[in-house]
């Protein structure tokens, strides 16, 4: 509901078929489902001056957090980057749930004051924890249209995953696995985490 042409930034030149590009930039104030209207001055073909959309808007993406391995979890290094305890607007509202304990009703559950956060993307620290019944919980979550994104975790019985999850191809798991790859014995030339860069 901005102001005609308010943070409208037009490109400079017209493209190969004849189109000329911009973009705007607009905060809404509030939460819930909008209509976004653009409109153009009046030409020869009135037929497509307007354009209407419908964008659903929500105060920060929610996401259900399932923490398999408890206090000691590399999970909170996710959360704390998606949502810092600093951050006064955080992007992402986050509640952390131990795998054991999800049910069905917590993909409905809003995941803060805002009803409307329910959450759109699960993410899966321990897939080994998950039993099949939450597996199947988490499948039916894909095919409703919410997000999925897993870590395979330290040692992960691949043979367990690919039977649950994989299910040749026609489970949620994106792949096979296979086997670990690489040497874990030179710890200098392997990624770490900086103690010191740690929030308190």
């Amino acid at each position: 509901d901005s102001r005609p042409g308010e943070h409208i930034k037009p490109f400079n030149s017209v493209d190969a078929k004849g189109r000329l590009p911009f973009s705007f930039v607009h905060r809404f104030s509030t939460a819930g489902s909008h209509r976004v209207t653009v409109r153009i001055d009046d030409d020869v073909l009135a037929g497509d001056n307007v354009a209407d959309y419908a964008i659903d808007v929500t105060s920060a993406i929610p996401v259900l957090l399932l923490d398999g391995e408890g206090k000691s979890s590399p999970s909170r290094f996710l959360r704390d980057a998606l949502a810092p305890a600093r951050d006064p607007t955080p992007g992402f509202v986050i509640r952390t749930v131990p795998v054991g304990e999800f049910v069905t009703s917590q993909l409905r559950q809003p995941l803060g004051a805002d009803p409307n956060a329910v959450p759109q993307v699960v993410v899966v620290c321990d897939p080994d924890a998950v039993r099949p019944d939450q597996a199947k919980r988490l499948e039916d979550f894909l095919q409703e249209g919410g997000g999925v994104l897993f870590s395979v975790g330290h040692r992960p019985d691949a043979t367990r995953l690919n039977d649950v999850l994989f299910r040749d191809g026609t489970g949620w798991l994106p792949a096979q696995l296979l086997a670990v790859v690489g040497d874990e014995k030179p710890p200098d030339t392997a990624a770490r985490i900086v103690p010191h860069s740690l929030p308190p």
